[in-house]
């Protein structure tokens, strides 16, 4: 009776010795794999980080192949970005370089009459220096102008270019300008901004 029985019995501790022995190989080799597989992806999610060219390597494991190939959209992406910044970023600079060689003042105001940005010709010309301008607002220098008036250009330039309209502006030293006008409005990051070019018109008006 018990010589089978311990037969039985020694079968199955043989097979459970065979079945533990296979787990232990086989969580060996997927441990393996997946290390091997997070090793592979920290260099490129490193380059990521640093924006250096990232390189993927063989991965094992479907997984990490498919984390791998988001990152390597990831990185391409960003690629594109860097150089749609770039491109904006020389943009920037060419227009800044000719504005700032301007021989006419420029000006870009908001609607709310904030000088936001002006050349070396107009500090120049009104006398302020150019952090001094960006601290003032469009109404310290032409005095009539009233937040009313510039709202109704604002309005009149989105729909078509108004002609150029005439203003005096008051330079820091109390000296009055005559100044002829031409203004542009654009859109910029949900944001409408006015691109004022005053021409200085003083000569004219004392020929006439």
């Amino acid at each position: 009776v018990f010589g089978p029985l311990w037969r039985q019995l020694g079968y199955l501790g043989a097979a459970a010795g065979a079945l533990f022995v296979a787990g232990l190989l086989l969580a060996r080799s997927m441990s393996r794999q997946i290390s091997d597989s997070m090793q592979a992806l920290i260099a490129p999610a490193t380059a990521l980080g640093q924006g250096t060219p990232v390189v993927i390597g063989a991965v094992q494991m479907s997984e990490a192949a498919e984390v791998g190939a988001a990152i390597e959209r990831a990185a391409a992406l960003l690629q594109q970005r860097d150089l749609a910044l770039r491109a904006q970023q020389d943009e920037l600079l060419q227009f800044k370089f000719f504005s700032e060689h301007a021989n006419e003042m420029l000006l870009l105001l908001d609607q709310q009459g904030n000088i936001r940005y002006a050349n070396r010709m107009a500090a120049e010309r009104l006398g302020y220096d150019n952090a001094e301008l960006l601290s003032m607002t469009l109404f310290q220098i032409d005095l009539p102008a009233t937040p009313e008036r510039l709202d109704a250009v604002f309005m009149q330039c989105r729909h078509a270019q108004p002609p150029a309209f005439e203003r005096v502006y008051r330079c820091k030293d109390g000296a009055q300008i005559a100044v002829e006008i031409t203004a542009t409005v654009l859109e910029h990051k949900g944001e409408w901004l006015m691109h004022v070019a005053p021409r200085d018109i003083s000569e004219r008006l004392r020929a006439e």
